[in-house]
């Protein structure tokens, strides 16, 4: 059986509203997970499932007799977009984060830094009480992603300061911009924006994105041409800003199914892609 039958005989069986996050974890328990949002999608379209645009999305069995009117084609994206530039940028949609996601698996360098950040920062030193464990993880972080911080030692004993680990636990989004500020040893402040939302992210990856310029980008290409979101320039080094035009994002382009991870490595690698520099991740 396929995937779509799989999906579709389901959603029958269970005859209620269903996220793709809990078809995904029933139909395929464990890790590592297919993706399956193309198959909702299509299912939809072909009108076997009615999708309800809520947060999170959800999809049902249509109720005998139901009528479903005209159904837009999500795997497409959006039909219509204002003030188009002249950059070969493909509207956001499930085709195109499909397709950089695959991309990010058969990048063989990204992939392994990414799973060795996990087993530190998940596994062998989940908690920043000790100096020692959260000097380990500045230091890591900031050789993998080359955030710049030439004294990680002010750095880390900053973040076992603040206390952080209740906060991180709460996702509570205020707490990266107090990461971010840092007192030097030389008396500076200093701030660590980019680094911060990445030390939250590699703690609670679904709770926290992260921002880098690249990320921003694409964020301020799609503002200007689709205007999904309003936000000037400078509101993304705000967090909570940050968060919203996101969450924004999700729901314009209706990639709801896809958690902030994922997001994240579809919009570096188009950033990336399309707004290239000398710059390492």
């Amino acid at each position: 059986m396929n995937k779509k039958d799989a999906i579709l005989d389901f959603c029958k069986k269970e005859n209620r509203k269903l996220t793709a996050r809990e078809i995904l974890n029933a139909l395929f328990p464990g890790k590592p997970q297919p993706y399956i949002n193309s198959d909702i999608n299509a299912l939809v379209y072909e009108k076997k499932l009615v999708r309800e645009d809520s947060r999170p999305y959800t999809v049902r069995v249509p109720a005998p007799g139901e009528i479903i009117g005209v159904v837009q084609n999500y795997s497409k994206g959006p039909q219509t977009r204002q003030n188009k530039k002249k950059l070969d940028i493909a509207t956001p949609c499930v085709a195109e984060v499909e397709k950089y996601l695959k991309a990010w698996e058969e990048l063989e360098n990204y992939s392994l830094q990414e799973r060795s950040l996990n087993k530190l920062f998940l596994e062998t030193y989940p908690t920043n009480t000790e100096l020692e464990d959260v000097l380990v993880k500045v230091a890591t972080l900031n050789d993998f992603y080359s955030t710049q911080i030439f004294s990680v030692f002010p750095v880390a004993k900053h973040i076992v300061d603040l206390n952080i680990d209740e906060r991180l636990k709460a996702g509570d989004i205020s707490l990266v911009n107090d990461i971010a500020t840092v007192k030097m040893e030389s008396g500076d402040e200093k701030n660590f924006y980019s680094f911060a939302t990445k030390y939250c992210s590699h703690h609670q990856p679904l709770n926290y994105a992260i921002y880098d310029s690249y990320v921003e980008k694409v964020l301020k290409y799609f503002r200007n041409v689709d205007r999904f979101s309003r936000f000037n320039d400078n509101d993304l080094k705000n967090y909570s800003v940050f968060s919203k035009v996101l969450l924004d994002f999700q729901l314009f382009y209706h990639l709801e199914a896809y958690n902030l991870k994922l997001l994240d490595r579809y919009l570096w690698q188009l950033g990336k892609d399309k707004f290239p520099k000398k710059y390492y991740r």
